[in-house]
Order: C-alpha cells, then sequence, then structure tokens
C-alpha cells in the first residue's frame, strides 16, 4: 500500500514539473526564450524550420542530403508557385527554375540567385509544368500547351488535351480512331 502511495506522489511530480516545463519555457543563454505560444517572442537563433509554428512548404533534398526549403532557396518567387520546372543552360538562356503562379511568370537564375519575371500572354495559369524529350509545358487543367522557354512562344495549335498525348483514357490517345476531339491522334504529333 505504500509502495503505491510513493508511486502515486511520484507520477503527481512529474505531471506538475511537465506543466511548469510547458507553460515556463526556460530561456536561451541570450536571455530569449525560443517557444512562439503564449505570445512569447522567438529567439533569433533558432532556425525559422525549428519553431512549433512553422510547417513544412515546398522542399528537396540536394546531392548531400541537405533538406532545402522553397523560400529560403528562392527569395522574390511568391510562394506557394502553381508549378515550377527546371530549365538546362542551351534550352534557357542560364540554367534555372521556371515558376508559375497565375498569370506571372518568373525565372530563377541559378548563377546569380536572381529572379527575373517574365511578361509571357501566352502562357499562364499552369497547374503544373514539365520538361519531355527537351520541350517545355504548360498545364492547365486538363489542357496543355507547348512553349519556348525563353520567348514563351506557343505554336498555333495549342492548347490539345492532355488525355489524348499524357493521360491513359479508353477511347483516346495516339494510334487510335478519331475521338471527336479534332487533335490528339496519331497523324497529329506534339
Amino acid at each position: 500500500m505504500a509502495r503505491t502511495a510513493v508511486a502515486l506522489n511520484i507520477l503527481v511530480l512529474l505531471g506538475l514539473c511537465w506543466s511548469l516545463a510547458v507553460a515556463s519555457p526556460l530561456p536561451t543563454a541570450n536571455g530569449r526564450v525560443a517557444e512562439v505560444e503564449n505570445g512569447t517572442k522567438p529567439d533569433s537563433d533558432v532556425p525559422e524550420h525549428c519553431l512549433d509554428t512553422w510547417s513544412f512548404d515546398a522542399a528537396t533534398m540536394d546531392h548531400n542530403g541537405t533538406m532545402l526549403f522553397f523560400k529560403e532557396e528562392f527569395p522574390g518567387i511568391p510562394y506557394p508557385p502553381d508549378a515550377a520546372v527546371e530549365c538546362h543552360r542551351g534550352e534557357c538562356q542560364s540554367e534555372g527554375v521556371l515558376f508559375f503562379q497565375g498569370n506571372r511568370k518568373w525565372f530563377w537564375d541559378f548563377a546569380t540567385r536572381t529572379q527575373k519575371e517574365r511578361s509571357w500572354s501566352t502562357v499562364g495559369n499552369c497547374t503544373a509544368a514539365l520538361r519531355w524529350l527537351e520541350r517545355y509545358y504548360c498545364f492547365q487543367g486538363n489542357k496543355f500547351l507547348r512553349f519556348n522557354p525563353v520567348t514563351g512562344e506557343v505554336p498555333p495549335r495549342y492548347p490539345l488535351d492532355a488525355r489524348d498525348y499524357f493521360v491513359s483514357c479508353p477511347g483516346r490517345g495516339h494510334g487510335r480512331p478519331r475521338n471527336g476531339t479534332a487533335h490528339g491522334n496519331s497523324t497529329h504529333p506534339m
């Protein structure tokens, strides 16, 4: 019976200590607290992505396995982008990434770490972007268009229906009989 009372008292004390620790975070060496809840000021020594209020955005890993976050890697590019596609030197004037958000487009230059807005009236509202066989595509719902990554020029027959080229749909696609979309069979290459 005495053992049960001691164990209960220890649990109560541990619970009290835990409550106090959560309610009153310890200050760091410079006197600021590292929590943001309850109106306390964030510690400038703590990276933003270590705070409780932070959440994942677009992220990837570099060749060393270091996590890279969109907001840190592409300052000046509005977040969140609707679509992005890497553009290689030779296809673009320099190595970089094309970003799309609504009707706005930007090119991020890897060498200079700068962004340049593009004013292409023919390319916009991309819900996804893709580089395939050295060509660049902007998807707009179930439609897509091919575009020049330097000039933004779009060939005249676009947009086309993605279900005839990129998605396997019954009765649609290359080599199928005409399906009523007036494009998208083997006689109309992309």
